[in-house]
């Protein structure tokens, strides 16, 4: 494995500045706060084309998706249970859980078809048969996508810290767009002009839902297992980080310096002063003598 130099420049290329799940979190909850003062300009541009009832349902089955979101602490631990489970079947290359997600969603899938649709018996075993080839389709993609992610993480051990901070950057931005679409679902309501209060009660329970859903910093950092540092949650869970880890700090040098990561892993060639032709002045004075 090379040793990295102190600075190494990638070919005149910009080093990449790194923003973890927190900081673009955030960004996105400072610009969904900002654009509630837009809200009573909406319906002033865009004439309202929802009904009030459906803009009422809609906003309730936000305001339920994003209930399960408000306990953020269990979240993250339940998210930090997922990687440490996807890395160990990643390891050791089984399919184990997305098989038996897949055949329990086709079972239940089936089982209401059956029992609650009214449709012909030829027109369910076609939908049946549908559902298994699907079935085996996922089946196929899995067994492909573990032993890519095996082979990735294998060679390049950054790959494994983007995967899981882009999982923990999508559960913690989709509540946020759950509540700010609250109170679009106002903003496009076909309100009369007479109960205009009601709009604003879309906007206000978007607005509350926005605060009780503020990042919280402390729950995307974590302690590094090998040196106890505090370091972001994914290093936790890969067990290890920059400072303790040589493949991971050589994996982020390639990705900050836009580096194929093979072209630090490869063995270094052979150095130029075994080379005749690159002997100095005094040496080839020396043979001469």
């Amino acid at each position: 494995m090379r040793v990295l130099p102190n600075k190494t420049k990638s070919n005149g290329s910009s080093q990449r500045v790194r923003r973890g799940p927190h900081a673009k979190t955030y960004l996105v909850w400072q610009v969904l706060i900002a654009s509630l003062i837009l809200d009573p300009l909406v319906p002033l541009i865009a004439s309202p084309r929802i009904p009030l009832d459906l803009a009422t349902t809609i906003a309730t089955w936000c305001a339920l998706g994003i209930l399960p979101f408000l306990a953020q602490e269990r979240l993250h631990r339940i998210l930090s249970k997922l990687r440490l489970l996807h890395s160990k079947q990643v390891a050791v290359g089984s399919q184990t859980i997305p098989i038996s997600l897949a055949v329990s969603a086709g079972l239940v899938i089936l089982f209401k078809i059956f029992m609650f649709a009214q449709l012909p018996a030829v027109a369910l075993l076609l939908f049946a048969l549908v559902v298994l080839w699907g079935s085996r389709k996922y089946l196929y993609q899995v067994r492909t996508q573990t032993a890519r992610d095996k082979e990735l993480f294998a060679i390049n051990p950054w790959a494994k810290v983007e995967r899981w901070e882009h999982q923990v950057l999508v559960f913690a931005v989709l509540p946020l767009l759950l509540a700010r679409a609250i109170g679009v679902c106002g903003d496009l309501a076909d309100i009369p002009s007479d109960t205009g209060a009601t709009r604003s009660l879309f906007i206000a329970v978007s607005a509350l839902f926005l605060a009780m859903l503020r990042p919280d910093r402390s729950l995307f950092i974590g302690l590094c297992k090998s040196c106890k540092r505090p370091v972001p949650v994914v290093f936790q869970d890969i067990g290890s980080c920059l400072s303790c880890d040589e493949r991971l700090r050589i994996a982020y040098h390639a990705w900050a310096n836009r580096i194929p990561i093979e072209q630090l892993l490869r063995p270094p060639a052979p150095t130029d002063s075994a080379h005749p032709s690159s002997r100095s002045d005094k040496e080839r004075a020396t043979d001469k003598r």
